[in-house]
């Protein structure tokens, strides 16, 4: 069988690709210093946050599940606008297009911060012809209204997925 995208979206409407990704940065330096960043973003990226469902469903998935703060907005008595119902029903969220989230995203995907010591600094060691020092960060943040883990996952559902990490990492570049 053929595949056919336009089949897979029939039912939402709505593709699994970002119509618009790429990314953008800037690298600066003055007096030594040196400032390197980059951003990565998609806009109209969509998933269905199949974590959400999860994380929705305390009632079902009381063991090993964190659950959505969210979970406490649930109907108490005649009256009330609530968010989900009754406490005592069973499943609080169907798996249904309730979990399909706008996962558009901008994200630091890497920033550098160095500074180079001067010449004349390292001029007399007669070994070293230069030295920086930098202290660097990846993924540092991310700007989304997705509720899941993390919106840059490459699928249309999330499904467990590890977010991407923080990382921080220092050091010293020498020349010799």
């Amino acid at each position: 069988r053929d595949y056919n995208s336009d089949a897979l979206q029939q039912n939402a409407g709505i593709g699994q690709y970002a119509p618009s990704q790429g990314s953008f940065g800037i690298n600066a330096g003055y007096k030594g210093f040196e400032l390197q960043a980059m951003f990565y973003y998609a806009l109209g990226k969509h998933l269905i946050n199949n974590d959400g469902y999860y994380f929705q469903n305390a009632n079902v998935y009381p063991v090993g599940f964190n659950a959505f703060k969210d979970v406490q907005d649930y109907w108490k008595k005649p009256g009330d606008v609530a968010r989900f119902p009754d406490i005592n029903n069973y499943q609080m969220t169907q798996f249904d297009s309730s979990l399909l989230e706008n996962a558009s995203f901008m994200r630091l995907k890497d920033l550098t911060i160095s500074y180079t010591l001067p010449d004349a600094l390292l001029a007399h060691t007669k070994v070293i012809k230069g030295i920086k020092l930098f202290v660097e960060g990846r993924n540092l943040f991310t700007i989304t209204k997705y509720t899941g883990p993390d919106p840059e996952i490459d699928s249309n559902l999330s499904y467990g997925e590890y977010p991407d990490t923080k990382q921080y990492s220092f050091g010293v570049r020498a020349t010799l």
